[in-house]
C-alpha cells in the first residue's frame, strides 16, 4: 500500500462548503477509482495552523496511483474529475501533499474500518527528521515511544507514515482516545515527563530527529474515523 497524505489550506475557514463538495464529487471519484480514504480531519484554531484538513488516501500500489492520476490529469479525464478541479479553488487556498509508505505497525484503510476504531480527538505530528533516516526513525516510534509510552497512556496508532520524496518529515497521526471523556493529551495517569520511558524516548529521539510540530485534529462528519 501506498499513502498520500494531504494538507489543505482553508479559505475563510469554509469547512461546512468544503466538506459538502468532497462527498457530493470528490468522494465518489475516489470509490470509483478504488482510492479508499483511511482519515479525514479539520484542525483545530487552539493548537496548530489553521483553518486546514489533513485527510489520507489510501492506494494499491504505484501502478495504481499512476492510473489514478491519469484518470484526474489526463487529457481523457472524467467530466466529473475536471469539476472538481475546477471547483475546489472555492474552498480551498494551497495543498501540501505527500505520497508516502506507512510504518510496519500502521493498520490499512480496511484494517482501521474493522478494527471499528473511534478516535474524536487525534494528534497529527509532523517530525523534522535527520536526512534520509525517515524510516528508521518510524521503526524507533513504533518500538520506544507507541510500545513503552503512547499505547499504555491510553493513545491509538492511526498512522505512520514518511514519504522518499521528502528526506526529512515523517508524519505521526494518533488517537487520542476512544471518547471524549478519555481524551487526555498527556497521557491516561501520571504525565509523560514523570515517565521514564518517556525520558528513554526523549534522548533516543535527539539522534535522529530535530524538531516536530503537533497539531490538534477532529473528524470530518464524513471521515471513516469518528
Amino acid at each position: 500500500m501506498i499513502y498520500v497524505h494531504q494538507i489543505n489550506t482553508i479559505r475563510d475557514g469554509k469547512f461546512a462548503k468544503l466538506y459538502e463538495a468532497v462527498q457530493e464529487t470528490a468522494a465518489p471519484i475516489a470509490e470509483r477509482l478504488d482510492v479508499r480514504l483511511l482519515g479525514y480531519w479539520e484542525t483545530l484554531p487552539s493548537q496548530g495552523l489553521w483553518p486546514q484538513t489533513v485527510a489520507v488516501w489510501e492506494f494499491d500500489d504505484f501502478s495504481h496511483y499512476v492510473r489514478v492520476t491519469e484518470a484526474l490529469h489526463g487529457s481523457n479525464r472524467e467530466a466529473d474529475a475536471q469539476r472538481w478541479l475546477e471547483q475546489r479553488g472555492e474552498w480551498i487556498t494551497s495543498t501540501e501533499s505527500l505520497l508516502c509508505y506507512k510504518s510496519a505497525l500502521s493498520p490499512t484503510a480496511a484494517e482501521l474500518q474493522a478494527s471499528g476504531l473511534r478516535a474524536p480527538l487525534c494528534t497529527h505530528e509532523y517530525v523534522h527528521c535527520k536526512p534520509a533516516r525517515q524510516a528508521e526513525y518510524l521503526e524507533l516510534c513504533e518500538e520506544m515511544w507507541w510500545r513503552r509510552v503512547a499505547e499504555p497512556a491510553g493513545r491509538s496508532l492511526i498512522g505512520l507514515y514518511w514519504s522518499p520524496w521528502k528526506n526529512t518529515r515523517a508524519i505521526n497521526i494518533w488517537g487520542q482516545g476512544e471518547t471524549w471523556e478519555e481524551c487526555n493529551p498527556m497521557g491516561r495517569t501520571a504525565a509523560w515527563e514523570n515517565d521514564v520511558n518517556f525520558d528513554i524516548w526523549q534522548t533516543l529521539g535527539q539522534a535522529i530527529r530535530d524538531d516536530w510540530d503537533d497539531r490538534f485534529l477532529v473528524p470530518a462528519p464524513f471521515s471513516p474515523i469518528k
